[in-house]
């Protein structure tokens, strides 16, 4: 298990689930520790003469501004420390209390930030049972002091609360250490050994069909309730993140995992033997080879997930990525290219 820093501590849901927009670019026809997700790869720099950085790229331009004029509405907005419009009790007698709506809107917001940015709809909302739910397992977990998708029940804790809790903590993203919205940027990042093979907080959050969620906040841990798939099915080959041609630095910190997360309507599920991913860094003329056996982060499960070494990423930073070797279920394309460059947020 690694640490990110501090007290963070984020665990997966264990069970398994298909989440998969276009990763914005084009596609060719032939303290915190983070833990458990489950899979297994590698690269190595290899020298390259520099690609040329155009100097004005209009795709990249006009996404840029986009993803900006979106962050704008989006962006947090809650001040200070009283995030509770009743607070919970986390000892006997237990009491779920209620966030604010102030703070809850700024948790949905940064969620639907992230799927623009994927490319994913951005039109998530709260929903009153998600909510319950979600809170019912904040004060569970902190009532346990421990963080698990399978809390046992506290002394003199009510069934109907337990329950609730129960199947929250079952439903859950969940976190200790950062306060709600703090804990989001945690997920999106998962990282972690066994995080990293799957990004399983990642792909619960660019669920494609997600249309309802809820937040839960309570002493130390965080809940965010994902199992929703009401939304319909939007038409797109690949999840990526970072994605392309544009996306902000500042939620893609050093060490972070790069994956593509296939659609299983439109592809069978690939195979590491097969699937190479070559990345291309135009700004310092280096390129990475991913394949099976090459000796760094490289897995392929639900996601195709690598990382060139423990990279930072810049405002500036120029990428082109082509993932190659996938089985397409009809005229998807087998091999998927696109560019990123990274910017920063205002």
């Amino acid at each position: 298990m690694k640490h990110i820093a501090l007290v963070f501590r984020v665990v997966l849901l264990t069970v398994a689930a298909a989440f998969f927009a276009a990763c914005g670019g084009s596609f060719i026809d032939p303290g915190s520790s983070i833990e458990d997700n489950g899979m297994g790869g590698g690269a190595a720099p290899s020298g390259r003469e520099p690609g040329s950085d155009a100097v004005f790229d209009p795709a990249f331009e006009a996404r840029k501004a986009a993803i900006i004029s979106r962050w704008n509405a989006l962006k947090p907005r809650f001040e200070g420390f009283d995030y509770y419009d009743e607070q919970p009790s986390v000892i006997h007698p237990y009491a779920a209390g209620r966030l604010k709506s102030a703070f809850l809107a700024d948790a949905v917001n940064l969620v639907n930030f992230f799927r623009f940015v994927a490319g994913l709809p951005d039109n998530v909302i709260l929903g009153d049972s998600e909510g319950m739910y979600a809170q019912h397992a904040a004060v569970l977990l902190a009532a346990n002091g421990v963080l698990t998708h399978s809390p046992e029940r506290p002394a003199n804790m009510l069934e109907d609360f337990y329950n609730k809790g129960r199947q929250g903590a079952g439903s859950s993203n969940l976190c200790s250490g950062p306060n709600l919205t703090k804990s989001l940027a945690v997920y999106m990042k998962d990282l972690g050994e066994a995080n990293e093979r799957s990004v399983g907080h990642r792909r619960w959050i660019l669920s494609p069909r997600m249309l309802r969620t809820g937040f839960g906040q309570a002493g130390y841990y965080t809940a965010m309730y994902v199992f929703n798939s009401s939304a319909p099915t939007p038409d797109y080959n690949a999840i990526c993140w970072p994605s392309g041609p544009a996306f902000p630095a500042d939620y893609f910190e050093w060490g972070t995992v790069w994956s593509v997360s296939l659609n299983p309507n439109k592809y069978n599920q690939p195979r590491i033997q097969d699937v190479r991913v070559t990345l291309t860094d135009h700004r310092r003329g280096a390129t990475w080879e991913f394949y099976d056996g090459c000796g760094e982060h490289f897995y392929v499960d639900n996601a195709i997930v690598f990382r060139p070494g423990e990279s930072r990423y810049v405002d500036g930073d120029y990428y082109t990525i082509e993932v190659s070797g996938l089985s397409p279920n009809g005229n998807s394309p087998s091999t998927i290219r696109y560019d990123v460059r990274f910017f920063t947020l205002p």
